[in-house]
């Protein structure tokens, strides 16, 4: 006879098999071990989160100044544009600062989790 499962041989009809009945009882165990070994939540660092996204800030100075360089008719649009990137920017950043916030891993035993809460799918 052979197990239905993992195919190993069974000495006799209706015997457990040994291979699945240990991977049976080790998930087991990983879903029942609770004994923390370290947690720890991210912390967020403005400083950091602003050296992410100068790359996008940076260019959208430059372009302003291009605009405003090139003709001062362009003054009233280039400080619109100026403060919508100002905006878009402060939004992810707080976004980015609510995901860092909300989130957290702890190491067990046997494995490791890590929890985030987002209102968003990403």
């Amino acid at each position: 006879m052979r197990c239905k499962m993992c195919g190993a041989e069974l000495k006799k009809e209706g015997e457990l098999c040994n291979n699945c009945m240990n991977k049976i009882l080790r998930e087991e165990e990983k879903k029942a071990d609770n004994v923390k070994v370290y947690e720890f939540k991210r912390k967020f660092v403005l400083g950091y989160q602003l050296l992410q996204h100068l790359e996008s800030l940076f260019i959208a100075i430059i372009v302003c100044v291009v605009l405003i360089l090139t003709a001062t008719e362009f003054l009233v649009e280039s400080i619109i544009f100026i403060v919508l990137v100002i905006l878009a920017e402060t939004f992810v950043i707080l976004y980015d600062r609510y995901k860092i916030n909300h989130s957290k891993c702890t190491f067990y035993m046997t494995k490791f989790v890590y929890k985030k809460i987002a209102f968003f799918l990403f």
